[in-house]
């Protein structure tokens, strides 16, 4: 589903990638929200496939979307900004992920027009101010590149099933013509015990801010803020204060503010992880000493963080519950840096044939 408001030659690119780098067995639902004469016209008559609704006016992020997800026939939805433009393979991860029951919306890693990272899931503070996780930063990195439950995703690219969308009522028309919908959307998911997941094996590249941010703009945003705060108070005073990205250490224990808990595990080499295990509500970061394991994609996969190198954990001061150091990879060095920077962590020493018990014991359930 893809809302159009302006920006044709966007609309253009947003379709012509979608139509390149997505398998066919689809279908295309685009409303067009008051646009140019010039953007109806295209849209009109060179857009040929697609179900095509015309609104004489704004009507608003939240009730034009809801409007093109009443004409869609699908049993999952993909709201798409027209000026988002997916990367090849895109769509199958998001899928996959939507045939998780205990999954609620899933979004992708979102790029900006540079190749730099956009997204990589959002934050959201106590005062129902929100910050992007990554922003900026270099897209490839492991931080980004496992999935994880987050507060949010955008809605420049929100996948979720359709028969959820509807149980929900759609986006809040409360919030006008934009501006805190996808948070709002994704709060109520988590309220039903449903997570929304960040998964990194889809990309999509946003122009952010395209078309520019109006004054006009700026005080929506501050009014829907202040309409999402009073709603989802009780929600909000277990997520940490403002602001969010100050520190890298702050962001960190932002991103991780929903884990059930965290775990750090240094070994030589990550073993093999155990078949049916999954690692998205807990915390789970790998710091192998040695060589990159094999065994590492299957863990980023399964929702594992890999950690290059114990020079990190200085900007992670305090932030796990629990260490698992394999008796083979301990040093002075490594101990005198997880005593000065994780001081507060129960400690346990294991072989490496224990590793994956240990793990099993500490993140069961």
């Amino acid at each position: 589903m893809i809302l159009a408001f302006g920006g044709l030659e966007w609309t253009r690119r947003t379709l012509h990638a979608l139509a390149e780098n997505t398998e066919p067995g689809y279908e295309v639902v685009i409303v067009d929200n008051g646009s140019t004469e010039d953007a109806r016209a295209y849209l009109a008559d060179h857009v040929g496939g697609a179900n095509v609704l015309f609104n004489t006016e704004n009507r608003g992020f939240a009730a034009a979307c809801n409007q093109g997800a009443s004409r869609a026939r699908s049993r999952q939805l993909v709201f798409l900004n027209n000026d988002a433009l997916v990367h090849p393979g895109w769509l199958p991860p998001l899928l996959a992920r939507l045939s998780e029951p205990w999954v609620g919306a899933v979004g992708p890693k979102i790029l900006n027009l540079d190749g730099s990272l956009q997204s990589a899931g959002a934050l959201v503070a106590r005062d129902g101010s929100v910050a992007d996780y990554g922003g900026g930063g270099d897209a490839d990195s492991l931080e980004y590149s496992f999935p994880r439950v987050v507060d949010y995703v955008p809605g420049c690219c929100l996948a979720l099933r359709h028969a959820l969308f509807d149980e929900l009522g759609g986006f809040d028309i409360a919030y006008g013509l934009g501006y805190y919908e996808d948070v709002d959307l994704c709060f109520s998911l988590a309220a039903r015990g449903l997570h929304v997941l960040y998964e990194p094996r889809s990309t999509v590249t946003h122009v952010q801010g395209g078309s520019g941010i109006t004054e006009g703009a700026v005080h929506r945003f501050l009014l829907n803020r202040a309409t999402f705060l009073r709603r989802w108070r009780h929600e909000l005073r277990q997520r940490p204060g403002s602001p969010l990205t100050r520190t890298r250490r702050r962001t960190l224990a932002a991103r991780d503010a929903l884990a059930r808990s965290r775990l750090l595990l240094v070994c030589s080499e990550a073993p093999p992880p155990t078949p049916g295990e999954w690692y998205f509500t807990s915390r789970l970061t790998i710091l192998a000493t040695t060589r990159t394991s094999l065994a590492a994609p299957e863990w980023l996969r399964r929702g594992a963080e890999l950690l290059p190198g114990h020079h990190q954990l200085a900007e992670r001061r305090f932030l796990y519950d629990e260490v698992i150091v394999e008796d083979g990879a301990r040093t002075p060095e490594l101990e005198a840096e997880l005593a000065r920077t994780q001081p507060q962590a129960r400690g346990l020493v294991v072989s490496h044939g224990r590793l994956s018990e240990a793990l099993r014991s500490r993140l069961a359930g």
